[in-house]
């Protein structure tokens, strides 16, 4: 008796769906790594499963436009016209993970209206002198950086964001006119973004009249469930104002080093997750001079608890 002869066409669509999503899934971001420390990677030809036949282009198309890593103002060009050619493509995009802020960042994320997830890296910009950071910035008359007062704007107009993630250029500092004037303006984005569940803070951020408004934001969002950030060197009452939040159900503390995550990690679907199997891989112990003081003030010591 013959055998029956099975083929792709008599595969499931939802299936090959969930073969692809894994094939083509996007390496997740990591923390900058130093200009001087360059790591060799092998690719992972993530295109090729959208050549090997039509079926499959049409089927993982979305699932290889479902995160968008941008990592130069070149790519983010080119992603831009993509975009504008094919409207489609745009409309599957969930996710958008930023390496600094180019000329049409905001375009980009302007054309995806449909992103409830964005990664952001702090860049310095086109340089300018340092500012004091008990200086306040927030107005927008006090810079000429047009890329991030576009930004800015963008991030403004759209309500359905649930993840943020904010991450700092290794050469960026919080005194650079960039950084805070997107963490000035930031404060005024948060309250538009009713939705915003969990938001992780990617590197160590001070106490200042430029962080501490986000941080007040932070704590007046009425879904906000996660907080995750790095272990501050000392104390600084940022978390604390955020501890406040009557919804906030977790706070989880990690101590990574300067290189970022560990990159051993398990493939998934592309999606940038505010919660996952990898999130408490860097999360400390309850000891230290910060946790010895956060124990002193109930509430942020149960969120720290629970999410630690």
């Amino acid at each position: 008796m013959s055998q029956p002869i099975h083929s792709l066409a008599s595969f499931p669509e939802e299936l090959l769906a969930r073969i692809l999503a894994l094939c083509v899934a996007p390496r997740p971001p990591h923390s900058p790594r130093p200009v001087w420390d360059v790591v060799t990677r092998q690719p992972r030809g993530r295109l090729a499963p959208l050549l090997v036949s039509r079926q499959f282009l049409r089927i993982a198309s979305p699932l290889f436009y479902h995160t968008l890593h941008l990592q130069s103002a070149k790519q983010v060009t080119a992603v831009l016209e993509t975009l504008t050619q094919y409207p489609s493509l745009a409309n599957a995009v969930r996710g958008l993970v930023f390496g600094g802020i180019w000329r049409d960042s905001a375009a980009v994320f302007t054309a995806c209206e449909r992103v409830d997830s964005i990664d952001l890296c702090l860049d310095s910009g086109l340089g300018g002198s340092p500012r004091p950071l008990h200086v306040t910035f927030g107005n927008e008359a006090n810079t000429s950086d047009v890329d991030a007062e576009a930004f800015c704007s963008a991030l403004e107009q759209r309500d359905s964001i649930v993840h943020l993630t904010i991450r700092k250029d290794p050469n960026t500092y919080l005194t650079h006119p960039r950084p805070q004037y997107v963490l000035g303006r930031l404060p005024r984005v948060i309250h538009g973004w009713l939705g915003l569940e969990s938001v992780h803070i990617a590197f160590r951020m001070s106490a200042a009249p430029v962080t501490l408004p986000f941080a007040q934001a932070l704590s007046e969002s009425p879904r906000l469930q996660l907080v995750r950030a790095q272990l501050p060197a000392i104390w600084n009452e940022l978390l604390l104002v955020m501890s406040s939040n009557p919804s906030l159900e977790k706070v989880t503390l990690s101590s990574e080093s300067m290189f970022g995550p560990a990159r051993s990690r398990t493939p998934g679907p592309p999606v940038i997750k505010g919660v996952c199997s990898d999130d408490y891989e860097n999360a400390i112990p309850s000891t230290g001079l910060y946790m010895m003081e956060a124990k002193k003030h109930a509430r942020l010591s149960e969120l720290i608890r629970a999410g630690t």
